[in-house]
């Protein structure tokens, strides 16, 4: 059975206001149920983090939420005072929003149409430069519970009167877009999918030209899982009508698949490596006899390919170098929003280790290669995103010119002159550091336990102190190491740092993590980083109560006819798909706190059956509930819901009828859910018998019993 979490090491968590340091902020991703016996059992891990050493800092390194009061900066602000002759100038704002309001007025002053994507995560604007460049409009960006004010005066200087909204009800609220909509705006488009490959390909085949290359028609095929490589690909996808789809790492997902032979693509544009988009995933895609170029630089990171793929649209898209558009690697908003911005004046996007005053040799080099051309360089966002010491090495090094085209040896800069590696920040991190990767852990038969872990954009050195290891603690809680699945020393042996093992569990009973995975969580150490580069918490498995509800659901409480209550269920999967069902007599919950339920043989199946209820499903994220299993006929069950990406949160609100009863709300995996299979082949709760005192074998979550009473 496979249970697969997103992890990310960072200094402030997502969901808890606990600063620690290398506190994660995670959201589950699939997980199966799990049998009473015991089998091998595999967690696919994606890492992801922001790892800091000095000040608490927060996810999303680059603009701080403005205080109250405050009056926010947003605009142009030129030179920054380099002693160089190329200019720079400054795109910024107070935070993500009032940067994206400052790319906007600078490259589209005036603009009747604008694109609105999240601000939370990255993917669906990503995929919507396609939409940018079809329609000549901004990217601008809301959070998912508001309209920040930048985007709110945003609209208003830019004329804006059509708005393209990008993800469904979970990603941006009803509320949100009542808000957008407000005077003369209204929407005109909204792309939506049940996972962000979904939509993607919804934004993908929006009946928009498609553009070619060498006579193909031609389709950006990036990864969906993080956002490293994918970022520059905006600007091309932007000023090439070039469609972006995404898919996970390790096989192109069926979405981006089927829009390839809906949209008749012939040549596909691969952005980043293998670790990016798998070798496996290219071949999926040459199979449909489908041309493929891939732009990156092999062994490369996220700069390395930003080089690559302005290379790679200078010589295929007449891109001129004259202005260089600049943003920082370690976030996605500031890339996103000026993507569009160098895909209009056909002028790349680059990004730097903004946060570190020395910028990586791969930008510099490209820089100083191309400094005869570059004229100036624009940044997105302010020093803390990209440093003002980083900017005046970026210019240095743009302006270096003279000692290019001048043969004399002695004019050409010395090695000495070069940053060392020990200077390299990626080394010894000044500020920030954004890294990824991926695992697979899985418990074997005889308790021995086998990992592969990348962790290629994790900086060494890795001796002495580091490794890679399983923790016991909760997600706020520092604890003990109980297996050690790489030492130091393996680390920093490991080619293209990637490691593959087998290790025996020794003195830890596995069956401990098996039964309570969230009490554990992966810890891989560097030098530089010894209390965790990179940590994530295992996704909750155990039998009862996986499903994590608000404070208050969990207690008995009582509603009059008509009256209504919310239930909110959160730490979910971020691409589960879930099932809520009212129970009348059929759980039981004992003093030690077991719950059992009543089951009933059902298609071969012992399952939960939904008591004669007239108390209702009325809502599910603030939305009319739809799915299968419910309806006006059927109200008390409701599937294929999803939680919100951002968040990892599923609410739905119950309304009394005029039965006196009482109901327990279950929600579990949802079997009927499209291409799922951890739901069992079932919609409804399977258990290990017929009757009372039946266990479930499916994880579920459980809220507290409610009565109803009616009127007299």
């Amino acid at each position: 059975m496979i249970r697969t979490t997103n992890l990310d090491g960072s200094v402030a968590t997502r969901y808890l206001a606990v600063l620690a340091a290398f506190a994660v902020v995670f959201a589950l991703f699939p997980m199966v149920g799990f049998a009473s016996a015991q089998t091998a059992s595999e967690f696919d891990v994606s890492l992801s983090g922001l790892n800091e050493t000095n000040g608490e800092g927060q996810f999303g390194l680059g603009e701080p939420e403005p205080t109250p009061g405050e009056d926010p900066t947003v605009g142009e602000e030129p030179d920054v005072g380099t002693p160089t002759d190329v200019s720079t100038k400054r795109l910024r704002g107070v935070n993500r929003f009032g940067t994206a309001r400052a790319i906007a007025a600078d490259a589209f002053p005036n603009s009747d149409r604008v694109i609105i994507a999240s601000g939370e995560q990255f993917p669906d604007a990503l995929a919507g430069s396609f939409l940018a460049g079809a329609f000549n409009a901004p990217v601008l960006l809301v959070g998912r519970g508001t309209v920040p004010e930048d985007t709110e005066e945003a609209l208003d200087e830019l004329g804006a009167t059509e708005l393209v909204v990008l993800g469904g009800p979970n990603a941006i609220l009803p509320s949100v877009r009542a808000s957008l909509t407000s005077g003369d705006r209204t929407i005109v488009a909204e792309f939506a999918g049940e996972t962000r490959f979904e939509t993607a390909a919804d934004i993908a085949t929006s009946n928009e030209p498609i553009g070619s290359f060498n006579g193909e028609r031609t389709a950006i095929v990036a990864t969906g899982q993080v956002f490293a490589d994918a970022l520059v690909f905006g600007t091309i996808s932007f000023s090439e009508n070039f469609p972006i789809l995404l898919t996970p790492t390790a096989s192109l997902h069926p979405a981006a698949d089927a829009a390839l032979d809906s949209l008749d693509i012939e040549r596909v544009i691969i952005a980043g490596g293998p670790m990016a988009v798998s070798a496996a995933a290219e071949a999926q895609i040459r199979a449909k006899d489908i041309e493929v170029t891939r732009v990156n630089v092999p062994g490369g990171d996220r700069f390395d390919t930003s080089t690559a793929a302005a290379d790679f649209a200078k010589a295929n898209f007449g891109y001129d170098f004259t202005e260089i558009n600049v943003a920082t690697g370690f976030n996605f908003p500031d890339a996103l929003t000026i993507a569009p911005r160098g895909g209009l004046n056909r002028n790349p996007l680059i990004l730097t280790n903004g946060t570190n005053d020395v910028p990586v040799g791969a930008i510099t080099d490209f820089l100083r290669e191309n400094a005869c051309e570059i004229l100036s360089l624009v940044i997105a966002g302010g020093p803390e995103a990209v440093t003002d010491a980083n900017l005046n090495a970026l210019a240095d090094a743009a302006n270096d010119c003279a000692d290019i085209v001048d043969p004399t040896p002695i004019e050409e800069p010395t090695p000495v002159e070069e940053p060392t590696p020990v200077e390299q920040p990626t080394a010894n991190p000044q500020a920030a550091q954004f890294v990824e990767g991926s695992a697979t852990i899985t418990v074997e038969d005889d308790d021995s336990i086998s990992f592969t872990v990348d962790f290629s954009d994790v900086t060494g050195p890795f001796e002495p102190a580091a490794g890679f290891h399983i923790h016991e603690g909760f997600l706020s809680e520092n604890g003990p190491i109980v297996v050690t699945l790489a030492t130091g020393a393996e680390l920093e042996a490991a080619e293209g740092q990637m490691l593959t093992g087998n290790v025996p569990s020794g003195d830890f009973d596995v069956a401990e993590l098996l039964a309570d995975p969230e009490e554990y969580y992966l810890n891989l150490h560097s030098t530089a980083f010894p209390a965790g580069a990179i940590r994530g918490q295992f996704p909750n498995g155990g039998q009862d109560e996986i499903i994590r509800f608000d404070a208050d659901s969990d207690e008995d409480q009582t509603l009059d006819e008509g009256d209504t209550r919310t239930f909110t269920a959160f730490d979910l999967a971020a691409d589960g798909c879930y099932r809520v069902t009212l129970l009348n007599d059929e759980v039981f919950v004992a003093e030690d706190g077991t719950t059992t339920f009543r089951g009933e043989e059902v298609d071969g199946r012992n399952l939960t059956l939904i008591g004669g209820l007239a108390t209702t499903i009325t809502a599910v994220n603030g939305l009319p509930p739809v799915g299968p299993g419910g309806g006006a006929s059927m109200a008390q069950t409701f599937g294929q819901l999803r939680p919100v990406p951002a968040t990892g949160e599923l609410s739905f609100t119950v309304t009394a009828g005029d039965t006196d009863e009482s109901f327990t709300p279950v929600m579990y995996f949802d079997g009927a859910c499209t291409g799922e299979t951890r739901g069992g082949e079932v919609t409804r709760l399977e258990l290990d018998a017929v009757g009372d005192g039946a266990t479930a074998i499916q994880a579920f979550g459980l809220a507290g019993s409610t009565d109803v009473t009616s009127a007299p």
